[in-house]
């Protein structure tokens, strides 16, 4: 499932008093997310992802992401199995004379695609539990 979310920044927006907004999954695992800086942001233009309270993109919080008419490609993998799924966009321009809109794309996959590994292991699961070793008599 691919969800996508639009999110304007006012020009001169400060990283002390960033544009936040909530972007709703469904439940699954989180496996990318695509930060799409459109030309004219002149990385000037800085987002960051939460998940609850907590940063997770960048992976070093007191930096930002930036870009220039370029779409900077995350891979991860975030499980969420409950309703509500949120993450939180976060994004400030300082110094900016004009609003940018970045785009935000993220991609949501079933555990049982995310992980097939995890199906295989359930299915040997079931078989060892038909193999039952018997004594003889």
């Amino acid at each position: 499932m691919l969800f996508v979310e639009e999110v304007t920044v006012p020009k001169g927006t400060s990283e002390e008093n960033p544009v936040e907004k909530e972007m709703e999954l469904e439940p699954g695992v989180l496996t990318r997310i695509d930060i799409v800086f459109p030309f004219g942001c002149n990385c000037m233009v800085g987002v960051k992802i939460a998940y609850g309270e907590k940063i997770i993109l960048p992976s070093n919080p007191e930096k930002w992401i930036k870009g220039n008419g370029e779409t900077v490609p995350i891979r991860l993998s975030l499980e969420h199995y409950d309703e509500p799924f949120r993450i939180k966009i976060i994004a400030a321009s300082p110094g900016t004379n004009y609003d940018h809109t970045i785009y935000i794309r993220a991609e949501v996959l079933p555990e049982e695609i995310a992980f097939p590994e995890r199906r295989l292991a359930k299915m040997l699961a079931e078989i060892a539990k038909k193999l039952v070793v018997r004594p003889l008599e």
